[in-house]
C-alpha cells in the first residue's frame, strides 16, 4: 500500500531555535489531518536538519532526502507514494538544471509530490506544461534567492575582515565583527576577557602535550580526572577534541580567515585557512609563543617516528566501511570495561541522532573482522603472508625449459626441410639425432618439474590452510603494523565499500568488479554478480539452466570451487 513520506529541511544549524522546523510540522500535520486516508511511513525519519539545499547536503550520503532517493530507485518504496513538501524550496536550492533532475526523477519513479503551500500534488501521470513551468519558476526563484544571499554575506564578510584588519583595537572591533567567540573567552560589557577556569585546563593539555603525551592519551588524561570540557557539556573529552585545540592559533589572539572545501564523499564542508595572513591581536592571549611551538614540536617528532592515531593499525577496514541504513560513515570506537579494551564500530550519524533509526548503531569490531575473513571469500590475502613462493620459481623454470623445447623443435623442422631438399648427409642426420635427443630429455625435465610444481602447489595450500584455520590471531597481531596496513591497502583495492547492518548483524560487500557477497555471522547467503553481456551471459544461462540436471555431489563441487559456501540468513520469530 503506497504510504506518505513527510519531508522537512532547513539550511543552518541556527534555524534550529527558529520557526523554520514549527511552521513545515504544523503545515505537514494540517495536510495529514485533511487527507486521513494517508499513511505515514514511520519508519523513515525524512528530516535534514541543518542541511544546505543550496549547497546540495541534503542529496549527499547522510542525507535523509538522499536515503529516500536510494530507496525508491531500489523499489523498496512502493510507487503511488507521497512525498510531502511545505515548498519548492525545501526539495531544492540548486541550480535549476539539477533541481528539476531532482523533480523529474522522484516523479519517473513513481512518486507523487505533495506541495503544501502551492496546494497541489505533482504526478508523473497528470503533471501538465503548466505545472512544469510553474515547477521551473520556483526552483529557479529559490535557487536566485539563496545564490544573492551567499554574495551578500561574502561581501559583508570581506568588509568585516579589512576594518578588523586595519583596526587600532581589534579586540573590540571583533565585538562589531561577531558576537561569536572561542570557548575559552568571554565578553563584558566593554571587552573580551579570559575564562581563567578553561584558560588552565588548555596549559595543562599543552603541558601534556611537550610531555610526551598523544591526543588520545591526554583525552584519557582529562576523562580520568573529570575535567570539564570548554563548552559545559556532560561529554567526553575526545581525540578531535585535543587536536583541534593543539593546532588552535586563537589561542595566540590570532585570528586566521578561513575558507570552505568541498571534499567529495564527505557530507559536509571542510574549514582551512586561507591565503591571507592572520590577524594578531584580536584576542587575549592564552598561552605564548615558546608553548604552542614546543607542543608542536612534540607532536611532529612522535609523527616522524610512528606515533600518532592509527600507530597500531586496529582497524583493517579503514575508508571502506558505511552504515546500510542512513549511508553514513563508521566510527571506529574503543572501549574499556576496567579489565580489557573492546573496539566498536558505530555508525557516526546515530551518536548524533542523525541515523534513520533511532538509538546507537554499534557492532563489535572483533566479532565483524572474523566474520569477514571468515566468509567474504577469496581475497588473495595468501599474498601478503606468504613467505615461500617457490612455485613461483618452479613456475619460471618450466616457462625457460619450455622456450628451450620450442627453440630445439624448431630446429629439426628446419634440418628435416633441408634434407628433404638436398640429398643424403651424415651430418644433418647426425644433427637431427642430436636435437632429438636434446627435446626428449627437454620434455622429460619439464615433466619432471611440473610434478615438483603440483607437489609445492599442495604444500603451500596446507600451509594457506593451516594458516587461515587461525586467521584472527594472524591479523590482530598488534606488532605487525606494516602487514595490517598492506591488508587494509589489498582491501581498498578490491573493494568498493562494505555496509553494516548494525541491527541483524549482515553486511553487504561491494567489490570493484561489481560482485556483491550479503554475510552474516554463519556463513554467506548471497552472492550477486554484475550483469553479464555478450558471451558470457550465455554461458551463465546455460549454467543456470543445466542446474537442476546435476547431481548434489556436481553441485558440491561447483560450490567447492568457487570457494564459498552459501548458509542461508536465519529468520528472526518477531
Amino acid at each position: 500500500m503506497p504510504k506518505a513520506y513527510p519531508y522537512i529541511r532547513f539550511s543552518s544549524d541556527k534555524q534550529k531555535d527558529g520557526l523554520s522546523i514549527q511552521r513545515q510540522t504544523e503545515a505537514i500535520e494540517a495536510y495529514l489531518a485533511a487527507n486521513p486516508h494517508l499513511e505515514v511511513d514511520k519508519s523513515l525519519n525524512l528530516e535534514d536538519l541543518g542541511k544546505s539545499g543550496y549547497a546540495g547536503r541534503h542529496l549527499q550520503k547522510g542525507g535523509a532526502l538522499y536515503l529516500f532517493l536510494e530507496k525508491i530507485k531500489s523499489g523498496e518504496i512502493e510507487k503511488g507514494s507521497v512525498l510531502i513538501i511545505e515548498h519548492f524550496n525545501r526539495l531544492s536550492r540548486l541550480k535549476l538544471h539539477k533541481a528539476m533532475d531532482l523533480f523529474n526523477e522522484i516523479l519517473r519513479h513513481g512518486i507523487d509530490i505533495a506541495v503544501l503551500d502551492e496546494k497541489q500534488i505533482f504526478t508523473a501521470e497528470s503533471i501538465s506544461s503548466i505545472d512544469y513551468i510553474k515547477a521551473v519558476l520556483k526552483f529557479d526563484l529559490a535557487h536566485e534567492e539563496s545564490k544573492d544571499k551567499s554574495k551578500k554575506g561574502k561581501d559583508n564578510w570581506k568588509f568585516k575582515k579589512e576594518a578588523l584588519r586595519n583596526s587600532q583595537n581589534p579586540q573590540i572591533e571583533r565585538l562589531n565583527f561577531t558576537k561569536t567567540l572561542p570557548l575559552w573567552l568571554e565578553k563584558t560589557d566593554a571587552e573580551i576577557v579570559v575564562n581563567e577556569q578553561k584558560a588552565e585546563t588548555i596549559r595543562l593539555i599543552f603541558r601534556l602535550c611537550i610531555e610526551n603525551n598523544g591526543y588520545m592519551r591526554i583525552a584519557t588524561h582529562l576523562n580520568q580526572s573529570k575535567t570539564p570540557r570548554l563548552d559545559a557539556s556532560n561529554g567526553p573529552w575526545t581525540l578531535d577534541i585535543v587536536k583541534r585545540l593543539l593546532h588552535n592559533r586563537a589561542l595566540l589572539g590570532e585570528y586566521q580567515p578561513r575558507k570552505t572545501v568541498e571534499i567529495e564523499g564527505r557530507a559536509r564542508p571542510i574549514y582551512v585557512p586561507n591565503e591571507e595572513d592572520p590577524i594578531k591581536g584580536v584576542y587575549p592571549a592564552v598561552i605564548d609563543e615558546d608553548t604552542f611551538n614546543a607542543a608542536h614540536n612534540g607532536l611532529t617528532s612522535r609523527k616522524s617516528t610512528g606515533g600518532g592515531r592509527r600507530a597500531d593499525m586496529p582497524n583493517l577496514f579503514v575508508k571502506l566501511l558505511k552504515c546500510d541504513e542512513c549511508g553514513g560513515s563508521i566510527k571506529f570506537q574503543r572501549h574499556n570495561n576496567k579489565y580489557k579494551d573492546y573496539y566498536y564500530l558505530k555508525c557516526f550519524n546515530s551518536l548524533y541522532g542523525h541515523c534513520v533509526s533511532l538509538g546507537t548503531r554499534s557492532w563489535r569490531y572483533d566479532h565483524f573482522e572474523e566474520m569477514f575473513f571468515k566468509f567474504s571469500g577469496k581475497l588473495n590475502l595468501d599474498e601478503i603472508f606468504k613467505k615461500n613462493e617457490q612455485s613461483k620459481i618452479i613456475q619460471k623454470e618450466i616457462t625457460a625449459l619450455t622456450a628451450k623445447h620450442n627453440k630445439k623443435k624448431e630446429k629439426i623442422a628446419e634440418v628435416l626441410e633441408q634434407i628433404e631438399a638436398m640429398e643424403f648427409s651424415k651430418s644433418l642426420y647426425a644433427l637431427i639425432s642430436k636435437l632429438e635427443s636434446e627435446t626428449e630429455e627437454l620434455e622429460t625435465k619439464i615433466k619432471q618439474k611440473y610434478q615438483e610444481l603440483s607437489s609445492v602447489k599442495q604444500e603451500e595450500l596446507d600451509r594457506r590452510i593451516n594458516d587461515f584455520k587461525d586467521i584472527n590471531s594472524l591479523l590482530l597481531q598488534s606488532t605487525e603494523v606494516e602487514t595490517r596496513e598492506k591488508i587494509n591497502n589489498h582491501l581498498r583495492g578490491l573493494i568498493e565499500n562494505i555496509a553494516l547492518d548494525f541491527k541483524s548483524k549482515t553486511c553487504t560487500i561491494r567489490f570493484k568488479n561489481g560482485i556483491e557477497r550479503h554475510i552474516h555471522t554463519d556463513g554467506m547467503f548471497a552472492s550477486i554478480p554484475p550483469k553479464a553481456e555478450g558471451e558470457q551471459r550465455e554461458k551463465d544461462l546455460d549454467a543456470i539452466l543445466s542446474w537442476h540436471n546435476k547431481t548434489e555431489a556436481e553441485r558440491q563441487s561447483i560450490y567447492d570451487d568457487a570457494d564459498f559456501k552459501i548458509n542461508p540468513l536465519p529468520v528472526s520469530a518477531e
